[in-house]
């Protein structure tokens, strides 16, 4: 009886660990697998190279990051020479207030700034060769920022604090040399009083202009240039006007020295306004483009 009993424990005993094997045939029931390491690798790289391409970082086709390309400016100096600029048309308002209330009477009274106002002005020495000197610094700034805005390509093989200093020694030693040139002209022909207040007109229109041109300078240094452009053309307008007025008011003094030609007061008006600055236009171009 026990032998049986162990007999029947081993053979279910060997029944249970036993292994059984099945051969799995798919295409009987439709389905196509391929069963070769060949394929199943083709396929797994095509699946990971479709995911890669799909993935946004990963991807050969798309731009990793959208970058934009920008011109990078630096504004030190342009901050330094329009800051020096300013301060030194504040500090010259601080000193000397009631210079500039004469100034603006004179500028909207022709006649009554050619009598009394004159005086005062003239008397007012050191306010007068300050704002000669800060249109001198005016101009040569604002020149500065003209060439630069429209030959950038050019301008950029000088040293900008170089380039400055000519241009602003220019228009002083320009409008110096027409200083005593009219000087001289009022000896010789011994109209000294009517020289007097030509020179006075022009210097008077010379600081107008400085005061006019400083937020243009501003606007030329600081902004794009879909700013500074119109900026620029509105400038030009202005300087121009004003020295329609400085002819306006020339002949008003000169009237009587050209009353019988009037050919002779468009000629000096050539000699002494435009040819002056034809010159210095002719030799910065020269010196810029040669």
């Amino acid at each position: 009886m026990r032998f049986f009993i162990k007999s029947l424990f081993v053979i279910m005993l060997l029944l249970a660990t036993g292994k059984g094997y099945a051969a799995v045939q798919p295409e009987r029931y439709g389905i196509h697998i391929g069963t070769s390491k060949a394929t199943i690798d083709a396929k797994t790289n095509a699946d990971m190279e479709a995911m890669l391409q799909k993935h946004p970082l990963l991807s050969d086709m798309k731009p990793l990051v959208n970058e934009q390309k920008r011109e990078t400016r630096t504004f030190t100096f342009d901050f330094y020479i329009v800051f020096t600029l300013v301060l030194l048309f504040g500090l010259i308002r601080y000193i000397h207030p009631r210079y500039f209330r004469y100034l603006l009477r004179a500028f909207r009274s022709p006649a009554f700034g050619n009598k009394q106002l004159k005086d005062q002005m003239e008397t007012a020495v050191l306010p007068n060769l300050l704002m000669n000197i800060f249109f001198a610094a005016s101009g040569g700034v604002y020149l500065y920022y003209i060439f630069k805005l429209n030959f950038p390509q050019r301008i950029s093989v000088f040293s900008p604090s170089v380039l400055v200093i000519v241009l602003i020694g220019g228009v002083g030693l320009l409008y110096l040399a027409k200083h005593f040139v009219m000087r001289f002209s009022g000896w010789a022909f011994n109209i000294h009083t009517m020289m007097g207040h030509y020179i006075y007109n022009v210097f008077l229109i010379n600081k107008v202009i400085a005061i006019i041109l400083l937020p243009f300078t501003v606007l030329l240094a600081f902004a794009q240039t879909s700013i500074a452009i119109p900026a620029m053309i509105v400038s030009l307008f202005l300087v121009g006007v004003l020295f329609i007025n400085r002819y306006t008011r020339s002949w008003q003094v000169l009237g009587a020295f050209f009353q019988y030609s009037k050919f002779h007061f468009f000629a000096y008006l050539c000699a002494s306004e435009i040819l002056p600055m034809a010159i210095l236009t002719k030799l910065l171009i020269r010196g810029i483009f040669y």
